[in-house]
């Protein structure tokens, strides 16, 4: 009688290769969340599900470190969240002078609806509620200093696709977190 020699690897890659085709195409054919981390500005942000990816940014970023967005184009709009990183206008600047001067410099046609104090992963922050109805968008925008550096955190939307998406716009400014030093 003639032996056969069997390799060991076969069987375990087959089980493997079984596994990963009958359970694993959901875990390879969807990415559930994303995290963006920025080591330089010290924050992270993640996307709450599929239907947002994070946006594509240049090596050397400007102002606006990370950017994302929904999955499809809405009522000609695509909702979008973007974390703005800029300097403080003056070192010495508390938040209420920062949003002051930003409420200022807000164009005439766009209506503050909600704005209040917050606290946020143990960080004062500043919200607010933009409308602009000469664009058909709202805006839910948090602000916050860090190290002689202003944090705007801006979700848009259409007021008509809100609905479906303010939940996950939450859970992404949700997720806004400052590094640790």
């Amino acid at each position: 009688m003639k032996q056969r020699l069997r390799h060991p690897f076969v069987p375990g890659f087959l089980l493997g290769l079984i596994i990963i085709l009958c359970f694993g195409s959901n875990a390879f054919g969807q990415v559930l969340e994303q995290t963006f981390r920025e080591d330089a500005a010290k924050f992270q942000i993640s996307t709450p599900n599929a239907d947002w990816r994070l946006a594509p940014r240049t090596i050397t970023p400007g102002a606006i470190r990370a950017t994302i967005r929904y999955k499809n184009t809405v009522d000609q709009f695509t909702p979008n969240v973007t974390v703005n990183v800029g300097l403080l206008p003056n070192e010495s600047w508390s938040l209420d002078q920062l949003i002051k001067k930003d409420l200022d410099d807000l164009p005439g046609h766009i209506k503050v609806t909600e704005r209040k104090k917050f606290q946020h992963h143990g960080h004062e922050g500043f919200q607010m509620k933009l409308e602009d109805p000469q664009n058909n968008l709202v805006f839910f925008q948090w602000t916050f200093i860090q190290n002689a550096k202003t944090y705007v955190i801006t979700a848009a939307s259409r007021p008509s696709t809100l609905p479906l998406v303010e939940s996950d716009l939450n859970k992404i400014m949700q997720s806004f977190n400052f590094l640790k030093n």
